[in-house]
C-alpha cells in the first residue's frame, strides 16, 4: 500500500467526499487521514464547508463580503498547504 503525501490527499478529497474514490486509493488515503492530523482536519473543513454551502439559497448571490472572505480563506489554505 503506496501513502499519499499531504498534497495527494488534498487533491483526491473531491473523489473521496462523493463517493468516487476507488478502493484501493481510499484504503491509502483513509490510512493517511489516520497518520496525519493536519489532513484530518482538512478533510473536516472540507465537509464542513460543503456542508454549509448547501444551505445557502439557491437564488441569491453571495454577499461580497463572505465571497471576499472566503477566497481569503481558501487562498491562505492552499498557501499553507504548498509550504
Amino acid at each position: 500500500m503506496n501513502i499519499p503525501s499531504c498534497q495527494h490527499a488534498i487533491d483526491l478529497l473531491l473523489d473521496y467526499v462523493s463517493g468516487e474514490l476507488s478502493g484501493e486509493h481510499r484504503a491509502e488515503l483513509e490510512l493517511h487521514l489516520q497518520q496525519c492530523a493536519c489532513c484530518h482536519t482538512y478533510l473536516e473543513t472540507y465537509r464542513l464547508t460543503i456542508s454549509m454551502t448547501r444551505q445557502l439559497p439557491q437564488e441569491a448571490p453571495l454577499p461580497p463580503e463572505f465571497e471576499a472572505r472566503l477566497l481569503e480563506m481558501v487562498r491562505a489554505l492552499q498557501e499553507e498547504w504548498e509550504r
